[in-house]
């Protein structure tokens, strides 16, 4: 990733297709795999007071709190286990939100009228961390933005 590229990335601001998610009033569940869920990491990293857990893998986590806010990412939105949590968590009525560059899990928020933030496309996942993240952010509340902003380049 080029300085340009990275720079791009800690200035992006997302916007939501459809509504805003509401903010959780309790936990929040991020289901994602590989570079997709590095975001909830990084969120924890940045804020270690955050109620959130970070589910790799299909369906909804063991004993999934009734009162969480969920977010599915998948960067390229087809990712089978993430798609499979999104799936439960509407099955279950709990409400999501959807982070990604396309694919089904699009197809499935725009169907679903589930809030939908589309992130820049065309990279390995672990290249969009920055995106992700701030995606992420936008749907749980935080801001990830003026913490990055104050990393140095020099």
């Amino acid at each position: 990733m080029t300085y340009d590229e990275l720079r791009a990335q800690l200035t992006w601001k997302p916007s939501f297709a459809g509504e805003r998610p509401a903010l959780a009033t309790g936990s929040i569940v991020v289901g994602g795999m590989g570079g997709s869920a590095l975001p909830a990491d990084a969120a924890r990293f940045l804020d270690p007071t955050l109620p959130l857990v970070a589910h790799r893998g299909y369906d909804l986590p063991m004993n999934a709190p009734t009162d969480a806010q969920y977010v599915a990412i998948s960067y390229s939105g087809n990712t089978a286990e993430t798609l499979s949590f999104a799936r439960a968590v509407l099955e279950k009525g709990y409400p999501l939100a959807a982070i990604t560059s396309g694919g089904e899990l699009a197809s499935l928020a725009e169907r679903e009228r589930v809030p939908l933030v589309r992130v820049p496309s065309g990279l390995p996942p672990r290249d969009a961390l920055f995106y992700l993240l701030h995606a992420l952010s936008a749907a749980i509340g935080i801001d990830a933005g003026t913490a990055l902003a104050n990393v140095s380049f020099d």
